[in-house]
């Protein structure tokens, strides 16, 4: 499947693991009853840090042989894994003749359905280069020979074969319990039938199966399907996270909403004051140049005020020293005339007739 550990998923784990605690089991599946397990074999290629799911040795009319298994669980993209897939089954097959010496029966088997998964081919062709291998649609299987084979190792499989979720869990239930003798075991395959389970149905519809038929007790024992449930809470806490983020968002949104508008109130408000302070300043700029006004209208009716006055006592002084000369001019012309009077008289005394040309 994965070839770094940082990428193993539990149902990794658990179809590796479940392998090789069946080994025989699988090897009576994909290579049929005549044969005769020998060994498992490591399965990590040390050359360049590859793992493969499942190797190992038996042996067949007195010839020993190799079995190699890999599972796919998703096959997304036709173009990466039409090419990706073959190669990587070519790639174990090379490794494995290098360390072992001997060519391996391989298997590839597919556990999702989709195009891509229906389209991936049964071997790896470049140039000269050949390699086959079986591949095996687990949704196209028939889940009788599986059942009433009596292989334990096989029936977590079940649920991945072709049929419903609930009669296929069913039936894998049933066999498991009349197939295995130990409780422990049994929790631990029921465990494992679960988690592949959720690998083609939604977890929440195995976990009610498991539920209504009051196994959850027995299933919460086992360390594979706590994997499963920590894996669901992680979903649920990942989308309750993103709930949280997104009304935080939207609270974040509002909040901002709210400030923006508080921020244009307080504009408004301002701009408000700023027009009360300026209309309040213009009347008292106003009202200083009306009183500048007043005042330059009193000082210059008091200066009109004033230079009347001054007129008119000009007018009244030379009025008055117009009439004292005119006085004093007839008064010359009075005295003139009692002058003449008198000289007149005193020649008409001395005999002088004035009138007498």
């Amino acid at each position: 499947m994965s070839d770094t550990p940082q990428e193993r998923r539990p149902f990794d784990t658990s179809l590796q693991g479940l392998a090789a605690l069946y080994s025989q089991h699988f090897l009576a599946w994909l290579r049929g009853t005549d044969v005769i397990w020998l060994q498992s074999l490591d399965t990590v290629m040390t050359a360049i840090q590859r793992r493969a799911d499942f190797l190992i040795r038996y042996q067949r009319a007195g010839l020993e042989q190799l079995l190699h298994i890999e599972f796919q669980n998703q096959v997304r993209g036709a173009d990466k894994y039409l090419t990706g897939l073959p190669m990587r089954m070519a790639t174990y097959g090379i490794l494995t003749r290098n360390r072992y010496g001997q060519v391996p029966q391989q298997v590839l088997v597919l556990i999702h359905e989709s195009e891509a998964a229906r389209a991936v081919p049964s071997f790896y062709q470049e140039e000269g280069i050949r390699v086959d291998y079986q591949v095996v649609r687990l949704w196209e299987v028939d889940p009788a020979p599986l059942l009433a084979s009596g292989l334990l190792g096989l029936l977590p499989l079940v649920p991945l074969t072709r049929g419903a979720m609930e009669p296929l869990l069913s039936q894998s239930l049933t066999a498991l319990r009349q197939g295995v003798k130990s409780n422990q075991e049994y929790g631990e395959l029921v465990g494992v039938t679960a988690l592949l389970a959720t690998l083609r149905f939604k977890r929440e519809d195995v976990r009610e199966f498991f539920r209504r038929r009051e196994t959850m007790s027995l299933l919460t024992e086992t360390p594979l399907f706590e994997e499963l449930f920590q894996e669901v809470m992680q979903e649920r806490l990942l989308v309750a996270e993103q709930q949280m983020q997104a009304q935080l968002l939207q609270a974040e949104q509002q909040m901002q909403a709210q400030l923006l508008q508080a921020e244009q109130q307080m504009q408004a408000q301002l701009l408000q004051a700023e027009q009360r302070v300026q209309a309040e300043a213009e009347l008292r700029v106003q009202a200083a140049m009306n009183q500048q006004i007043e005042a330059e209208l009193r000082v210059q009716a008091e200066a009109e005020l004033r230079v009347q006055a001054q007129l008119l006592q000009a007018e009244q002084r030379v009025q008055a020293e117009a009439e004292l000369r005119v006085q004093a001019a007839m008064n010359q012309q009075v005295e003139a005339e009692q002058r003449a009077e008198r000289l007149a008289a005193r020649l008409r005394a001395l005999g002088i007739d004035l009138d007498v040309g």
